[in-house]
Parts: C-alpha cells; structure tokens; sequence
C-alpha cells in the first residue's frame, strides 16, 4: 500500500524510536525536508511497517533547469524484488507529470547494480559520472510523458 506524505511521515515518526543514536537525527532533518510543499513523498507498507519509500522534488536548483528530482528511493532488503521499487516510482513520475514536469532526474552511487536494473527497466538512461564525497555516483535521466 502507498501513502502520502502527512501519512506517511506520521508513520516514520512512529518508527524513529527503534533507530540506532544518530540515524533519529538524520531523520529528524528528512522529515523536516519532506513536509516541504514542494516534495512529494510515498511510503510502501505492509503490515504497519515502512518497506519502501520514495520521493520526488523540485530540481531547478541542482540542474538549472525544470526537472522532478527523485529522491530517497528505499527499499527493505527482505522486500527487494517484489516491484515496490518500481510501483514508487511509477507513481511519483505520474504525480511529478500532474504537477508539470517533463523529464525526471535521478543520482544513484555506481556501485548499486540493483538500482541500474530497476532504472533501466523504467526507461532511465545514466547521462554522466561524477564524484561524491570520494564515492563514484551516476545521474540518470528519463522523460516523462
């Protein structure tokens, strides 16, 4: 099941007391983030528990340009494979076509095959190679119809 976003930070917030020290603070600051009016932001559940999320933000600043920026696209281990990566981003690409967008953006580190194989079956294309914080990441792009 997906839920949107007032739901769906309700249901992490809900979650927050079993993370380790640190990732409540690194939480704290995405929760913040995805309240933001200009995000749009899914969680996966299955009984009551998060398995997935995804988002989708306004990328004008980062690219120069008017593209949906998908953002924070997670998905549990034991839940991998099922097509909630997929169903995600079907569903944030539809709302990000609602809201205007034309073409859709997306970074992810090299290493993650698992990724590349669910980007490439959704049409996405890997345009370039860059350095993060020592650590090799692609951007992937796709237009959006």
């Amino acid at each position: 099941m997906l839920v949107t976003n007032d739901l769906a930070i309700a249901q992490l917030e809900t979650q927050m007391g079993a993370f380790p020290m640190g990732m409540k603070e690194r939480w704290r600051f995405q929760l913040d983030w995805l309240a933001c009016d200009c995000v749009e932001f899914l969680v996966a559940e299955c009984e009551g528990s998060v398995v997935g999320m995804g988002a989708c933000a306004d990328g004008k600043t980062k690219y120069r340009q008017h593209v949906a920026e998908m953002k924070r696209l997670r998905v549990q281990p034991a839940y991998q494979g099922n097509g909630i990566g997929a169903s995600i981003m079907l569903e944030l690409e539809k709302k990000a076509v609602c809201t205007g967008y034309a073409k859709a953006v997306l970074e992810t580190f090299a290493e993650n095959k698992k990724a590349h194989i669910l980007f490439k079956k959704l049409g996405y294309t890997k345009i370039r190679e860059h350095d993060f914080l020592g650590l090799a990441e692609e951007v992937w792009e796709k237009k959006l119809q």
